[in-house]
């Protein structure tokens, strides 16, 4: 585990760091939690991660990559077979960030643990999960807490992933 969290780590900074784990071949979870990464710093990390082979957990949670390091991040994900945790909670990505990572994990086949709290999610994204939720056969754990969606829409995305879980 390398723990970055805490950092005052930029895009500049993550940049070296992905050129790192692009060949690494012994990492598996790599915590830049509570930094300052913006959306060309979640580019980096989306274009290590599609030659990385080894990274299962990646703790993003409050940073800035926004909507467009969502999109990233997504396109990344849709693919990947390795990541199992990802963890983007706080850096307001909204409703169109959700729309992408709703996208990607419609198809993805690994990921089992999503957390997107706080990110000015509503109802529009919350659908946009459920809807990825029906498709996707291995998210069994998605965190919400913070976000402004219908508190039965919550649920109801909850016990679409708690199934998954359920039934494994």
């Amino acid at each position: 585990m390398l723990d970055l969290s805490v950092n005052e780590v930029t895009d500049q900074g993550v940049q070296h760091i992905a050129n790192a784990i692009k060949t690494n071949t012994t990492l598996i979870t790599l915590d830049l939690g509570l930094n300052r990464i913006g959306p060309i710093g979640a580019q980096y990390l989306a274009s290590a991660l599609q030659s990385n082979m080894t990274l299962t957990t990646l703790e993003l949670k409050r940073n800035k990559i926004g909507v467009v390091g969502a999109q990233y991040l997504a396109d990344v994900v849709r693919n990947n077979t390795i990541l199992t945790k990802l963890n983007l909670s706080d850096n307001k990505i909204g409703d169109q960030g959700t729309q992408h990572i709703a996208n990607a994990i419609k198809t993805n086949t690994t990921l089992t643990t999503l957390s997107l709290e706080s990110n000015n999610i509503t109802d529009i994204g919350g659908e946009h999960l459920a809807n990825a939720l029906q498709h996707n056969t291995t998210l069994s754990k998605i965190e919400l807490y913070g976000n402004t969606m219908n508190f039965l829409l919550y649920f109801a995305i909850k016990d679409l992933s708690t199934r998954k879980k359920l039934s494994a």
